[in-house]
């Protein structure tokens, strides 16, 4: 006769044996185990959609911020015309309709505007010279920094603040 003996998975009650309940115990903790696991890598794959919806965010805004900075570069040189040449035809005194061109170019300044573009300096405005930010033109030779120079077209940057075209001066 065997030292220990199974028990009956029944008793004659129909209670359940030790055997039978500790395998069920065995059993849930397996299951609430395999649920804890379950629930981590949940957790794990919502932060990394998480991760990847920022990234794209990020990617659509930089790439809408190069197309703001690339729509500045494109203009930056007509645009700093018209605004010179709305400044002439402010002080001239001619039967031409200058009021029209500087009412276009100042909607096409406003426009550009609201959409980040910067103008940097004003027409016959008197500023330090400063080689990062200003264009000498005409034939005169570059003055030393910080001397005094008249802007006549202002700069112009996109709205990351990357310049697209410096200031054209001339020393004052």
């Amino acid at each position: 006769m065997p030292l220990f003996r199974r028990r009956e998975r029944r008793t004659a009650t129909g209670a359940i044996s030790d055997h039978d309940a500790a395998a069920s115990r065995n059993a849930a903790r397996d299951l609430e185990l395999a649920l804890r696991e379950a629930n981590h890598h949940i957790g794990q794959l919502e932060a990394e959609v998480t991760r990847l919806s920022r990234t794209a965010a990020n990617a659509h805004e930089q790439a809408a911020q190069r197309a703001l900075d690339d729509l500045a570069e494109a203009v930056a040189t007509p645009l700093a015309h018209l605004i010179g040449q709305q400044a002439i035809l402010a002080t001239a005194t001619s039967e031409l309709t200058a009021q029209d061109v500087a009412v276009v170019a100042g909607q096409i300044l406003r426009a550009l505007e609201r959409a980040g573009v910067q103008l940097h300096g004003a027409v016959d405005e008197t500023v330090p010279f400063d080689p990062a930010i200003h264009l000498v033109v005409g034939d005169g030779q570059a003055p030393s920094v910080g001397a005094p120079v008249v802007i006549r077209s202002p700069g112009v940057s996109g709205p990351s603040g990357r310049l697209a075209r410096k200031a054209a001066v001339v020393p004052a």
